[in-house]
């Protein structure tokens, strides 16, 4: 009678430690799913507040007035309307931002958001790339050119 005893127990604790396994193996896809799900949610996140970006520095720039457009010190004036803090290189601008997309130095920025211009073609058009990266890993997150056509003075 011990034996038969000792075998339910046994097979009682073996069906426990299946359970045990199976709500383990369970819960690890569950918090792998949630991981993924906030993953995914801070990327779109970070789309979203770059596409905003892009699109204010191209609404900005289309704006502009072909003579500012061509004098480096009037583009950073302008790009200053909006974002404090700019920084430039020939035509080149940069602007920076902190983990919340507000405009910070280049010491404190997660993102990066530049804006790169050539100098007129033969049709009078100017063509801007607006790149948006992570400052961490330097991958791209987003990016528009833009074709400004310039009237003849």
């Amino acid at each position: 009678m011990n034996r038969t005893s000792n075998n339910r127990s046994g097979l009682f604790l073996l069906e426990i430690m299946i359970a045990i396994l199976f709500f383990a193996m369970v819960s690890a896809v569950c918090l792998r799913s949630f991981a993924k799900a906030h993953t995914l949610s801070q990327e779109a996140s970070d789309m979203n507040q770059a596409m905003s970006h892009i699109e204010n520095v191209a609404e900005l720039l289309k704006s502009a007035d072909s003579a500012v457009l061509d004098d480096s010190e009037q583009t950073v004036n302008l790009l200053n309307t909006e974002y404090a803090l700019v920084s430039v290189d020939q035509k080149q601008y940069t602007l920076y931002f902190n983990n919340d997309w507000e405009n910070c130095s280049e010491q404190e920025a997660a993102y990066t958001l530049l804006i790169q211009g050539s100098d007129l073609n033969s049709k009078n058009i100017r063509t801007y790339t607006i790149t948006t990266s992570r400052t961490k890993d330097d991958t791209t997150i987003d990016q528009l050119t833009l074709e400004l056509y310039t009237k003849k003075g």
